[in-house]
């Protein structure tokens, strides 16, 4: 598995600074043949891990706040004991928070494992087109 620097952020970032600039971004190195003979494989390479690099650090940003969150709720729901209706808020809400959590953490494999797969065939693409090994680099 790949070492991934994770940072605290919500939103992603676009590059080219919106969803529209960076798809134009994507096509532009990419090139316009249908056999990507004009692709221009480093520059799609870091464009791309980028993209997947934010995706996941946004991912792991939101399942630890839904982690937390869960466990502020409830452990409160704890205080609430004797107050019926308080605690069974508190603790449904601390349910929805575990199962976002949950669902993040799904995400959050599916693109660990995209960016593996992709970081597999972009490296073994270039190594066929440019013969440049970037593993022994």
């Amino acid at each position: 598995m790949f070492d991934i620097d994770v940072e605290i952020k919500y939103r992603r970032t676009y590059a080219g600074g919106s969803k529209k600039k960076e798809q134009e971004l994507f096509k532009k190195v990419q090139g316009i043949k249908t056999d990507n003979s004009d692709c221009d494989w480093l520059e799609y390479r870091r464009m791309l891990l980028v993209y997947l690099k934010d995706i996941i650090t946004v991912l792991y940003s939101w399942k630890q706040y839904c982690l937390i969150e869960s466990y502020l709720f409830l452990f409160s729901s704890i205080i609430f004991l004797k107050t019926q209706y308080a605690l069974l808020i508190l603790l449904g809400i601390g349910i929805i928070f575990q199962i976002l959590y949950f669902i993040f953490s799904k995400k959050e494999k599916k693109y660990l494992k995209s960016y593996d797969i992709s970081q597999t065939i972009l490296l073994s693409e270039i190594k066929k087109t440019m013969g440049i090994d970037l593993n022994k680099l």
